[in-house]
């Protein structure tokens, strides 16, 4: 581990509002990724993603970008049409 990122380590661990915010971007990401990985399995642009889905483009752009955490009930209807369920574990 590089110097960086053990002071990155210290500084997210000893400053509870700093792991708050870091945990909900990591979160945002991860459902951005799964979203993007998901559209892209299918070959399918944004706009294309969204009338297959029934959400404003906006909605995908803004999850795709990390901008959005969508709740679980979106996760499941994003994935409704492609059979896909949402899987959530305790880590």
């Amino acid at each position: 581990m590089s110097k960086i990122d053990e002071l990155l380590e210290s500084t997210v661990k000893n400053n509870p509002d700093l792991r708050e915010y870091s945990e909900k971007v990591g979160r945002q990401l991860e459902f951005a990724v799964a979203v993007r990985k998901l559209r892209d399995q299918h070959n399918l642009t944004q706009r294309e993603f969204a009338k297959l889905v029934d959400k404003p483009q906006s909605t995908i752009v803004r999850i795709e970008n990390g901008n959005m955490s969508p709740n679980i009930k979106t996760l499941e209807e994003l994935g409704k049409p492609f059979n896909k369920s949402v899987k959530i574990e305790y880590v």
